[in-house]
């Protein structure tokens, strides 16, 4: 009876979590629609989603921008406001991308994202590699350069965009969220064990995925070394397995997805990404068929969470998901 109860404990708290993520997303889309008024777009087409990042913040929006659109937090916000002509790297193997773009848009001016690392996943993509497909094409090309740091980044993209009178409140709010995160960062308890699981689903078929981001990615740089957190993902690289970009991916079975590695790490915070449905309903199903998964302390102490997936896109919204991030940890 006690193994039942405590399935069915999970359940419901699983469902309780879900309305709190509804209300909480419809919250943060008040926020920001108070906090940043429609920006003004720009004959412009960028490429590089930091860049775009710094621009929106500033108040611009380009008439269309090479961006990796599932990782920019706030793609979905603008989605329809300035076409996406696909990621960096779509824009570079198909080389007629960008120059056809400038051409039915009217626009002469592109502007590049400089990085040297713009993707620890994918190492060998470079904005700047469009550069040579853009050669004798009629367009202008200027970069900004965030090889130089975040501060540097916005006064040139400010200066490139005629937004100078914007750089002070922009930089005086990133720097004022920062401290606050990090202060909240350092108060939670070291050594807190965290699994990142990110869902999927068709559309077609119903079929989920549930993929586990393995050590050593943008979590563990930028979200759990600033509390001593470890990420305890390499439970799931069963049978040798390696990472993929960045992530396993869970064993499926007949009734759902196999999610037993936990067991053996013990995860003090399960952190979900992706389609939250997904994972919610796989970790249900994996409860019900092995009851003894209940018993994780992330599970039986309700520490299962939505957060964002920070992975150093969405530059200037970072001081808030390390905040989310700590927040959580620190329960």
């Amino acid at each position: 009876m006690l193994k039942y109860r405590s399935v069915q404990t999970f359940n419901r708290i699983l469902a309780v979590a879900s309305i709190f993520l509804g209300l909480s997303v419809l919250q943060a889309d008040v926020v920001m629609a108070e906090r940043n008024p429609a920006p003004d777009h720009a004959e412009v087409i960028m490429i590089g989603d930091r860049l775009v990042d710094v621009a929106y913040n500033l108040g611009v929006l380009p008439k269309a921008m090479a961006v990796r659109a599932t990782l920019w937090p706030l793609t979905e916000t603008f989605r329809g406001g300035s076409e996406i002509l696909g990621c960096p790297s779509r824009a570079i193997k198909k080389p007629e991308t960008v120059p056809e773009a400038a051409k039915r848009l009217g626009i002469t001016r592109v502007i590049i994202e400089k990085n040297a690392n713009f993707c620890t996943y994918m190492p060998s993509v470079s904005p700047e590699k469009a550069v040579p497909l853009l050669e004798g094409k009629g367009l202008s090309v200027e970069f900004v350069d965030f090889n130089q740091g975040l501060d540097s980044a916005v006064r040139q993209t400010a200066k490139l965009l005629g937004r100078e009178d914007r750089v002070g409140a922009v930089l005086d709010g990133y720097a004022s969220a920062l401290a606050t995160s990090k202060d909240k960062a350092k108060a939670v308890k070291p050594g807190k064990k965290v699994l990142m699981l990110s869902g999927i689903q068709q559309k077609s078929t119903g079929k989920i995925t549930v993929q586990i981001e393995a050590p050593g990615g943008y979590t563990d740089r930028f979200i759990l070394s600033k509390m001593d957190a470890t990420n305890v993902g390499d439970a799931f690289a069963v049978n040798n397995a390696t990472a993929s970009k960045g992530y396993f991916t869970a064993p499926k079975r007949k009734h759902g997805v196999h999610l037993e590695p936990m067991l053996s790490n013990a995860p003090d915070v399960i952190a979900v990404f992706g389609n939250a449905y997904a994972v919610q309903k796989a970790l249900a199903a994996a409860v019900r068929q092995n009851p003894a998964l209940a018993e994780i302390p992330a599970i039986r102490n309700h520490a299962v969470y939505v957060l964002p997936q920070y992975v150093d896109s969405g530059v200037l919204e970072y001081p808030e998901a390390l905040f989310l991030w700590a927040d959580a940890l620190s329960e």
